[in-house]
């Protein structure tokens, strides 16, 4: 979701031969610029446009489930951290499977050389809480690095 212009669907593609790959973005124009960048490997895509700020954009995907579902660096897209749990609910219900994986990177809020902004990013503790408060019982953090974080959720 954010699947913006394609660097990891690449990455993905070109070393997990039995991939298939939804790529979900609000922008037409990000699309095309991943099959531009995805060449040949674009045919085992799916494009899908949704704007997830919006009432029932999951529809899109009409009811399909995933095995794993990656948000990369496009939650605070949300334009307010409240708005994530909901997010995370729907994501919850109406993409994951019973045995998903769910990854959320985002910037985080930190003192040093993190986001300034306390009303659109979070700290790891309230993307942890958050998560939380969405229903996940398994919350793990993979890795933080530079201001980003990355957490595996199930």
């Amino acid at each position: 979701m954010g699947a913006g212009p394609g660097y990891l669907a690449k990455i993905l593609l070109e070393n997990i031969e039995s991939a298939e790959y939804t790529a979900l973005d609000f922008s037409e124009a990000m699309h095309e610029l991943s099959r531009t960048n995805l060449g040949l490997l674009s045919n085992k895509a799916n494009y899908l446009t949704a704007n997830f700020k919006d009432n029932g954009w999951y529809d899109v995907c009409q009811q399909e489930t995933y095995d794993v579902v990656i948000i990369h660096q496009a939650l605070h897209e949300l334009r307010h951290k409240d708005f994530a749990k909901g997010f995370h609910i729907q994501v919850r219900n109406h993409l994951l499977n019973e045995n998903s994986l769910y990854i959320v990177t985002d910037h985080i809020v930190k003192d040093e050389e993190g986001m300034k902004n306390k009303d659109l990013y979070m700290t790891i503790d309230e993307h942890i809480h958050t998560f939380s408060l969405a229903g996940f019982k398994n919350i793990q953090l993979l890795k933080e690095k530079n201001a980003l974080c990355s957490f595996k959720v199930s």
